[in-house]
């Protein structure tokens, strides 16, 4: 155990902090009423920590954290008495600190090793790196949630978990660890009157938690209260929700972040989720047009195998061969070392052997029991890709099908779109046929630097019954018809959003209105409007069930909608 007083913030100071003051006296009354009600047992072991505290009444008294080293054993029985008698101290992170203030007097090895450097005592870099602002918020969050609770009983004001970042010298990634602070022996009093405090005035409904806290600090300044006591941190590593938050966050912003970043963020978040640096992934989606396969370069640029086979000219072969024959049988495939024999068996592997790939693996990803694509797991570096590894990213797969799914509908998109921008309305039963002649499109316009040629639509053998009068210009036209009736079907969704804002005040409308203007944006571009499935996934899988649940719930506003 460790008796070093270690500042976590000391580079910040509150302008008008509270009086605060050390005392093992909260714990002591604690023990004596828990001795009081509890059986033999446990009242014996209660009386004799009270025993062991009453020999030393300085420690009932406010005393200097300073002086509390020359009670480690002291310290050590609070440990012994609030964890796990199993708990082991070199992996337990557990610490004692001032109430309410990042400044620790005791702890676990465990907790040393991860808050400071070995060599020289002094906190890690990323410890100290938050900006100071974001410290401040984060200690001025905290006080108040705890005087909320403890003198006016509202509890979930703000947010109380604290995730601290720290890069790992071992792999060089980063790690999150989570804070968790118990105010069990803390006590808050008022050195003036409380003034009275509604709940109204807490809940804005703008989710501005600035807001709160400088209408905190003005109705009840810091300076009238005295907190005694102290407060028990245990970290807890949560690296690997952490990482799968990121990956969550990142698909739904992913139109925001340029491609090549986008992926770039994926893969790290991935790399930290399975702790190791020496590990790559790839993503290949499984692209098809009227239900067979097709290689679209543009969209297996983050696979190891393509860009591979693209330094040897053969990146559609490639593609083609590895999918035809293991899109039919999708399966995971693990070779912990790439042998000679893999090589003579798979043509593919010898390529990767070739660019000092020593370990390689596939996993299938699946959307709703629908194949979607594949994901690579390969190494450079011998004994690092194995099952226990692949076996972390078991709870990432659903977003990464959702991620590949993103890239088959934006791909079958920009089909839609060629058809729509290049002829008129399109009968189901011929489908088919623009639908490929629009993927020449595509593909030629990758390989043109002016604009391509759209070829002839021909049906050999195929004669019409009638015939036909085309109206020039109709699709034009009908686009343009669409994209003024989109604008005033979202103008008039805008202003019944804001009228049950102004009416109701109830927060989710903003974010609500945030989104609705995102979109009337998008469809108001002059470079032309694409995204009408996801249009229409937002309108009929969003809004509309929004509002028909806002409408059931709340039948006054009925009449707004």
């Amino acid at each position: 155990m460790q008796t070093a007083i270690l500042n976590m913030a000391h580079q910040v100071a509150l302008e008008y902090q509270p009086e605060t003051v050390l005392t093992f006296r909260p714990f002591i009354d604690y023990l004596r009423k828990r001795k009081a009600e509890t059986n033999c047992h446990k009242s014996h072991f209660f009386s004799f920590v009270v025993e062991q505290f009453e020999k030393y009444p300085e420690l009932l008294q406010p005393i200097e954290v300073e002086k509390v080293k020359g009670h480690a054993e002291l310290m050590q029985l609070i440990y012994s008495m609030l964890s796990p008698i199993v708990e082991d101290e070199e992996v337990h992170r557990w610490a004692l600190c001032l109430p309410l203030r990042p400044v620790v007097f005791y702890s676990t090895n465990a907790y040393a090793r991860l808050v400071t450097d070995i060599a020289t005592g002094n906190l890690k870099k990323s410890i100290v790196t938050k900006s100071a602002e974001q410290i401040k918020n984060n200690q001025l969050e905290f006080i108040f949630s705890l005087i909320l609770e403890k003198c006016y009983g509202i509890t979930s004001v703000f947010n109380r978990d604290i995730v601290h970042s720290l890069d790992d010298e071992e792999t060089g990634l980063t790690k999150y660890f989570k804070l968790s602070l118990d105010t069990r022996f803390v006590e808050i009093q008022a050195t003036q009157s409380l003034p009275e405090l509604k709940i109204e005035e807490l809940h804005s409904g703008t989710h501005d938690s600035k807001e709160v806290l400088s209408h905190l600090e003005k109705k009840l300044p810091l300076s009238m209260f005295r907190i005694e006591g102290f407060g028990m941190m245990t970290v807890t590593d949560v690296t690997p929700e952490y990482s799968i938050g990121n990956i969550k966050d990142l698909i739904l912003k992913g139109s925001s972040y340029e491609e090549e970043k986008y992926y770039s963020n994926v893969i790290n978040s991935l790399k930290t989720l399975v702790g190791s640096n020496d590990i790559e992934f790839g993503l290949l989606p499984l692209m098809q047009v009227n239900d067979k396969l097709v290689f679209d370069d543009g969209t297996c640029l983050n696979s190891k195998l393509i860009d591979v086979a693209r330094e040897n000219g053969v990146a559609e072969t490639a593609y083609m061969t590895l999918a035809n024959s293991y899109f039919k049988n999708p399966r995971p495939i693990f070779f912990r070392e790439i042998t000679k024999e893999d090589e003579a068996r798979q043509g593919y592997l010898k390529m990767l052997k070739d660019s000092d790939v020593i370990a390689y693996a596939l996993a299938p990803v699946y959307f709703n029991n629908s194949l979607t694509g594949v994901l690579e797991i390969y190494s450079k570096k011998k004994n690092v890709l194995n099952e226990s590894l692949l076996a972390k990213l078991d709870p990432v797969m659903p977003m990464l099908s959702q991620m590949l799914k993103n890239s088959i509908d934006e791909f079958s998109d920009s089909i839609d779109h060629v058809i729509k921008e290049k002829f008129t309305s399109v009968q189901p039963s011929v489908q088919w046929k623009f639908n490929e002649v629009a993927w020449h499109y595509i593909m030629d316009r990758h390989k043109q630097n002016g604009k391509p040629e759209m070829e002839e639509i021909v049906f050999d053998k195929v004669y019409p019954l009638y015939g036909a009068v085309d109206i020039r210009n109709s699709t034009v036209e009908r686009n343009a018809s669409l994209q003024k009736d989109l604008v005033v079907q979202f103008n008039v969704l805008l202003d019944t959003l804001k009228q049950l804002k102004q009416e109701s005040g109830f927060g989710l409308l903003d974010e609500k209105i945030f989104l609705s203007r995102k979109w009337l944006e998008k469809i108001q571009n002059p470079s032309g409007f694409n995204e009408e499935v996801k249009l229409n996934d937002f309108l009929d899988n969003d809004i509309i069930p929004f509002l028909v649940q806002f409408r059931d719930g709340n039948p006054a506003y009925s009449s707004i909608m």
